[in-house]
């Protein structure tokens, strides 16, 4: 056993030590070409990346030297000399367009005045192995007139930062943040009016809503609102949290052609939900994901009009249904189809809602303070600690409905 712990332990501080001796320069040039150059204190023998969601790196990010190559293997992507020699610096070129990716942020987000926003979780890249890694040394080098936003700091032409988790999007271009008393944003010129007014007007109206509910941040998030033109014809949008950050792509015209602003302003509810939910957010496992997705459609809806809330609620409720009617309990479902997590999630949330109204002693965002309080002092993000959390000002027979979910996978609100 003793041995055992030791060789883990020596592989975990080997994993530290390789991170910490592993450099990564990310660099655009003045004809928009975007590269990243990994340089290892020591010769290596294969570069490794921490996220692997699927194989893109292998066609969209192009070795400089054709005795180097990016392979994928056991669901992970990775960099070696074709010849199995030792290296200790490798540079690629990136494919600096919007590309989706399977349960993860796209690397890209441009913007149709040549800005950029990237995700730096995309280059965490490690030495043989991340087992344990969690800080990567990062570096930017843009044109010299470029402004680079790193940790919601302003930087022109270069920035160098240590980076950790889940990374951060990072903005390189020359528009100017616009800053406010409550957040700082760089709006694309190219969305519609009709866009632009939601976020001029409606997403102070939500930040002073969540204050009200969840209590003031003790810092000011940044939002970033982008479009790009689509090459193939796809279209869509994107948006998310990381941290201190608010950000949504559209891609392709369609996108942005008729913007129901009811729906972008849910969309926007949703994510401003998330950074107020401050720590609690980091659920442990996806299978948990119903808590904090659930919870950011209900402070959507309850931040809304009442008819939209409902009218949101009563289509949540039938794609629930929906996903549900194959029979196989709810972490099955939600492992092939994450997207559960946000109906379901509402409706759960919703049921938790109604039952605190009934008996009255806190509301879902007193809940919610309480159950961040708890993982703040060292509890885990789990249905487990939210249950017991929420316990004391529930009926008792909602308790056993949501203590017999989160063990078997029952879903009884339908």
């Amino acid at each position: 056993m003793k041995l055992q712990c030791m060789l883990t332990l020596l592989l975990v501080l080997c994993s530290f030590a390789a991170v910490g001796n592993l450099n990564t320069v990310i660099t655009r040039n003045d004809t928009n070409e975007w590269t990243v150059t990994y340089t290892a204190k020591f010769p290596v023998k294969k570069i490794v990346f921490n996220r692997n969601p699927n194989d893109s790196r292998t066609t969209r990010w192009n070795p400089f030297s054709d005795k180097f190559v990016v392979s994928y293997q056991n669901n992970q992507e990775f960099i070696q000399r074709t010849d199995g020699q030792d290296f200790t610096s490798v540079s690629l070129m990136l494919t600096p367009t919007y590309t989706p990716l399977p349960k993860e942020y796209a690397p890209f987000s441009p913007f149709s005045d040549g800005g950029m926003l990237f995700h730096s979780a995309r280059l965490f890249a490690c030495i043989e192995s991340c087992l344990g890694t969690n800080t990567w040394n990062m570096s930017v080098s843009a044109g010299k007139h470029d402004n680079i936003i790193v940790n919601g700091e302003l930087f022109i032409g270069k920035a160098q930062w240590t980076d950790s988790n889940s990374g951060q999007k990072i903005y390189v271009g020359e528009s100017q943040p616009k800053s406010d008393a409550l957040f700082v944003s760089i709006i694309d010129e190219r969305l519609p009016a009709s866009l632009q007014t939601v976020i001029a007007t409606k997403l102070p109206a939500l930040m002073r809503f969540f204050t009200e509910k969840l209590g003031p941040l003790d810092y000011k998030p940044s939002l970033f609102a982008s479009y790009s033109e689509s090459i193939n014809g796809e279209y869509g949008r994107q948006g998310g949290t990381l941290d201190s950050q608010i950000f949504m792509h559209w891609y392709g015209k369609p996108s942005i052609e008729n913007i129901n602003s009811d729906s972008t302003y849910w969309f926007f509810a949703h994510e401003v939900a998330h950074i107020f939910q401050r720590r609690a957010a980091n659920i442990e496992s996806t299978v948990d994901a119903w808590i904090h997705e659930g919870a950011a459609e209900l402070f959507a809806g309850l931040a809304s009009e009442q008819e939209y809330f409902l009218d949101a609620l009563s289509k949540a409720k039938a794609a629930c249904k929906t996903t549900l009617e194959g029979g196989e309990n709810y972490q099955s479902i939600a492992a092939k189809n994450p997207k559960v997590h946000y109906s379901c999630g509402l409706v759960i949330m919703n049921a938790i809602n109604s039952d605190l109204k009934v008996k009255g002693e806190i509301t879902i965002f007193d809940l919610w303070l309480l159950f961040d309080k708890r993982v703040a002092q060292g509890s885990a993000a789990n249905s487990k600690v939210f249950i017991e959390t929420l316990q004391p000002y529930v009926s008792e027979e909602l308790f056993r409905v949501l203590d017999s979910f989160s063990k078997e996978g029952r879903f009884p609100w339908l």
